[in-house]
């Protein structure tokens, strides 16, 4: 292949990967998607959470230091949202070994997403009409829409798994190191999730990254680098490309 062939490669691996990621979160249906509205409760939560520490920060003998505390504590809370969003998923892309269990789980997504819609709608018109009441009260007022969009969120989640574990029965999944990419000796199911914190829990382990090569966007050729998606090439303004293996 021409070094121009190559050239005119690496915009099409980049859209190609970029398409593969698409259709792999739209493949997992009303289960997953209602994963993602329960991400929308869950940071709503948070803000909810943030307007309440600003708030009572207002009276504080230091507002500025007051304040100062509130967005760590937005952002922990997103990162616990994000941990959640993975492990949802994870639930939703175990197997169904029962016949009709796929089924099963689109009909559970698709109860859990009205469950966490009607969650948001009430926590946000809570958090609404408790800035429209004026400044008095409103600390406890948001403080009680925040448990409004938890303790709705939670049993929303709750409920989800349960029907869950109703269609997958005892189906056993694959626990992958997100930081290695590899997966480990231990096995999960939709009721037990993997052993160590922040591994995810899927169908199947999967395949090895193919490996490619690493194409220069100075020089415009391959450099003789091998890479793999989930080992990226080590100069700056160099991308993985299949069009390089080999060479």
């Amino acid at each position: 292949m021409t070094q121009r062939a190559i050239w005119k490669t690496i915009p099409v691996v980049a859209f190609a990967a970029g398409l593969t990621i698409f259709a792999t979160r739209a493949s997992a249906g009303e289960c997953r998607a209602s994963c993602s509205t329960a991400r929308r409760v869950c940071l709503t939560e948070a803000k909810t959470a943030l307007m309440a520490c600003k708030a009572q920060c207002e009276s504080a003998a230091s507002p500025a230091d007051c304040s100062a505390v509130c967005i760590p504590a937005l952002l922990q809370a997103r990162t616990n949202c994000r941990a959640a969003l993975t492990q949802c998923r994870s639930d939703c892309a175990l197997p169904a070994p029962q016949p009709g269990g796929n089924g099963c789980a689109a009909a559970c997504g698709t109860d859990a997403r009205g469950c966490f819609s009607g969650v948001l709608i009430e926590g946000k018109s809570c958090a609404a009409s408790c800035v429209a009441d004026g400044r008095d009260g409103i600390i406890d007022c948001l403080r009680n829409c925040g448990t409004i969009l938890h303790d709705g969120g939670a049993k929303c989640l709750g409920d989800l798994r349960t029907c869950l574990q109703g269609c997958g029965g005892t189906a056993t999944g694959a626990c992958l190191d997100p930081v290695t990419r590899a997966c480990t000796a231990d096995t999960c199911t939709l009721g037990q999730a993997c052993p160590v914190a922040g591994q995810l829990c899927l169908p199947a382990c999967p395949p090895p990254a193919p490996t490619w090569g690493c194409a220069d966007l100075v020089a415009r050729q391959c450099t003789g680098e091998a890479c793999t998606l989930g080992q990226p090439c080590s100069g700056r303004l160099q991308f993985c490309v299949p069009a390089c293996s080999g060479s």
